[in-house]
């Protein structure tokens, strides 16, 4: 199975280019933001504070960002490759590559 058959393609970033949290999720709002009509911004502080919780990065090169906004109701995914990674602290503290989903 491609990543395709489970999202438009204009939902998928190649490789993202940000090497810390916030420009990752600045990167992955913006496509989000065309397609929902929500301003990118709104998206990038809805996750920033899910991330504040509990990171979402879960190991072996992975993080699952999730949020929820109260513009917006319905689920939204995207999903991009960040090449070398970026520095995205687990819970247990330690840090690991992201690539987003």
């Amino acid at each position: 199975m491609n990543l395709v058959e489970l999202l438009p393609q204009d939902a998928i970033i190649v490789e993202l280019v940000g090497d810390d949290v916030p420009t990752v999720f600045a990167e992955l709002c913006a496509p989000m933001a065309r397609s929902t009509g929500i301003a990118a911004h709104e998206l990038v502080a809805a996750l920033l504070e899910r991330e504040a919780l509990a990171s979402t990065g879960i190991g072996h090169g992975l993080a699952i960002p999730t949020a929820c906004t109260r513009s917006w109701r319905e689920s939204s995914e995207h999903s991009a490759v960040r090449g070398p990674g970026c520095r995205w602290v687990r819970p247990t503290a330690r840090a690991c590559t992201c690539s987003s989903r």
